[in-house]
């Protein structure tokens, strides 16, 4: 099958008469022939479209007869089966390396909290200040896993209606601030019946931090009516007082 089938056939309007060819003709019936064979080859190389010129009106037509047009596919933001940038309100980060982690605190004398290695003279110096004005600020948790991250998730599934009140509360795995190394939630040392609760807000830690804590180069995370519409955290604090902290959480 060719490109020109459906082109129609010419058909003669009278019918062909059968004449005897006169003898003195047959002589010049090869060359006829040739000549023939010949015009046909010219018109055909004719017809043929140059590459980098633009085909006629005539030529486009039996070109967009011969082949179908195809739908063009929109161009897909993401390799398959990657995970997406965003879930529920909470971005994707990725996972700090062990060897930029530094301990710097114990929740309640015996869980370490660790800290990117970026964030951790800041850290220590922020309470330092605090506790000289008599506020004690004390780490409650730092980095996390993704499968340690997994393990609260599901936790908070099973106590949750559905996932979307789940996830308010506590981010997938993989969608964590505290994979970064750069988030801690902080609590009131006097006080430590408010931890992760909305009456830490009431605590003087709370009043220090909200006064305090961005000549250390931290910031609230998720506080009232936030753009992602994460559930408020007064406790949840990031650090973005170098470059790549802040190109990890203002990408």
């Amino acid at each position: 099958m060719n490109n020109f089938e459906d082109i129609p056939v010419i058909r003669r309007s009278e019918p062909i008469v059968a004449h005897v060819r006169p003898p003195a003709l047959r002589n010049i019936r090869l060359p006829l022939i040739l000549l023939a064979v010949g015009v046909l080859c010219t018109g055909a190389v004719l017809f043929t479209v140059p590459k980098g010129r633009p085909p006629s009106s005539v030529e486009k037509s039996v070109s967009e007869k011969s082949v179908p047009e195809k739908p063009v596919r929109a161009a897909m933001t993401s390799a398959p089966g990657a995970a997406p940038a965003s879930l529920l309100g909470h971005n994707r980060y990725r996972e700090v390396s062990r060897a930029d982690l530094i301990e710097v605190d114990t929740y309640r004398g015996d869980k370490p909290v660790y800290l990117h290695r970026g964030a951790a003279p800041q850290y220590r110096a922020l309470v330092r200040v605090a506790r000289t004005e008599g506020i004690e600020i004390s780490a409650i948790s730092g980095f996390r896993s993704e499968t340690y991250q997994e393990q609260i998730y599901t936790r908070q599934l099973g106590k949750a209606r559905t996932v979307d009140t789940a996830t308010l509360i506590n981010a997938p795995p993989g969608y964590s601030e505290h994979h970064t190394g750069y988030a801690i939630d902080l609590g009131d040392g006097s006080q430590p019946g408010t931890d992760t609760q909305l009456s830490f807000e009431r605590t003087a830690a709370f009043r220090w931090l909200v006064n305090n804590a961005g000549k250390f180069g931290f910031e609230m995370s998720f506080p009232r009516n936030n753009a992602q519409k994460v559930s408020y955290e007064p406790w949840h604090w990031r650090f973005v007082g170098n470059r790549q902290s802040v190109e990890t959480f203002y990408q």
